[in-house]
């Protein structure tokens, strides 16, 4: 698992008390994403704040400026999620003042001409996700990993008869300490024991 930004991997004694990592934070995660990988797909291909609105609607991105703060609200399988402007980006502010800024100086940008928007918006997404790695490949990996985490490792001892703690008829029990003031007893089965005779 990976903190909340998503940057390094966590163990799970690692994980904030504080911080739930609960359906709703994965579900504002994503749309979070899928906001940004909207706005900056729009912002490339457009001369307007009006323009904007119109083309964030087909992406099924609605976006309401209000005084001071913007509102975005994803919706997609039937489901809205809404976001402020601080949480979308900690990078790039998109506040009001930062879509005034960026359509004043749109005679400076160039601007790319969308033929078919859902199409382009799809392509976009895809040259996003080549670096990403695929489930298939998570899955595969992970299969690996139990295997050689479940794999039972053999390996002989010799003991001698001051080691064995216990001798049973089913086996013999030894004494191990281990970590910092921890001992504890481990049984060993007649089935692999190889008694050996002096």
């Amino acid at each position: 698992m990976t903190d909340r930004t998503m940057i390094k991997p966590i163990r799970g004694r690692q994980l904030s008390k504080r911080d739930l990592y609960d359906e709703d934070f994965f579900k504002t995660y994503f749309a979070k994403q899928e906001i940004e990988s909207r706005l900056k797909f729009l912002l490339k291909s457009v001369y307007s704040l009006e323009e904007l609105h119109v083309k964030a609607k087909e992406l099924n991105l609605t976006i309401e400026l209000k005084q001071k703060n913007v509102m975005f609200t994803l919706e997609e399988d039937g489901k809205k999620i809404s976001l402020s402007h601080k949480k979308i980006s900690e990078k790039k502010l998109y506040d009001v003042q930062f879509f005034n800024r960026y359509f004043e100086d749109r005679e400076v940008r160039d601007i790319q001409a969308l033929e078919n928007l859902q199409e382009d918006f799809q392509t976009f997404r895809e040259e996003q996700h080549k670096e990403k790695v695929s489930a298939e490949e998570i899955e595969e990996a992970f299969e690996t990993f139990k295997k050689k985490r479940d794999a039972v490792r053999e390996f002989e001892v010799e003991l001698a008869e001051n080691q064995i703690e216990k001798l049973v008829d089913k086996g013999v029990y030894i004494k191990v300490s281990f970590g910092v003031k921890q001992s504890g007893l481990i049984f060993i089965p007649n089935y692999q024991l190889d008694i050996m005779e002096e």
